[in-house]
């Protein structure tokens, strides 16, 4: 379960404006030009953070807003990801159709990969590359 949120204490906030030289986080400019100051952890709580000193930023209230909205895309697509690694995101109804794939494969020249690259066709005949390896 995750963590309680919380605001850091008076004592954090204090150490957290010095290590940042009174600028916001993200954008780096005052907070006279970036708006009010806006406590926030570095990594989500939802996604795995805690309410450790460490974890705490600075940030103005547009910084923080933009990040936030960020943070959600992301613990929504963690979210998805779980669902469908425990087997409940439900099976495409029609499966994507791939574009294949070139039946050719580039091998290299044995013992010598510096010189050009030998393509075998799919009816097993060897040809040289027009290209050369750009060594």
């Amino acid at each position: 379960m995750p963590e309680r949120r919380g605001r850091p204490t008076k004592a954090i906030q204090a150490s957290i404006l010095k290590r940042q030289r009174h600028l916001c986080n993200a954008c780096a400019r005052p907070f006279s030009e970036c708006g009010p100051v806006e406590w926030d952890h570095w990594q989500a709580l939802s996604l795995g953070g805690n309410n450790g000193p460490g974890n705490w930023q600075a940030l103005g209230r547009p910084c923080h807003r933009t990040k936030s909205a960020r943070d959600l895309g992301m613990k929504a697509k963690a979210e998805r990801i779980a669902r469908k690694l425990a087997g409940a995101w439900p099976k495409a109804k029609r499966p994507l159709k791939g574009r294949g794939f070139d039946k050719r494969f580039i091998q290299p020249v044995i013992g010598r990969p510096y010189l050009k690259a030998q393509y075998i066709d799919g009816s097993g005949v060897e040809r040289e590359s027009k290209r050369r390896n750009p060594q």
